[in-house]
């Protein structure tokens, strides 16, 4: 499989400016329609765990403070003029 994504890159750099990145997004949204084994999804499970119980960490000790979405949406749509 190394070779043929090798070969798929080499192929994909050739390309017009804009078509690259319209390959590589759908390339990155096809991902999500791929279902995972159930190996792959233990694995992926383990490596996002440190990440998970440190955010929790923050969120419990109050080092981070949290905030409803509506507040967040509301000052985007300020800070963008929408």
């Amino acid at each position: 499989m190394r070779a043929q994504a090798q070969a798929a890159r080499e192929k994909a750099l050739i390309l017009p400016v804009a078509d690259p990145s319209q390959q590589a997004d759908q390339l990155l949204r096809s991902q999500d329609d791929v279902p995972l084994t159930e190996a792959e999804q233990a694995e992926l499970d383990a490596q996002w765990e440190p990440e998970i119980r440190r955010r929790i960490d923050e969120i419990e000790s109050g080092r981070v403070k949290m905030y409803p979405w509506d507040e967040v949406k509301a000052e985007l749509r300020k800070l963008i003029g929408a």
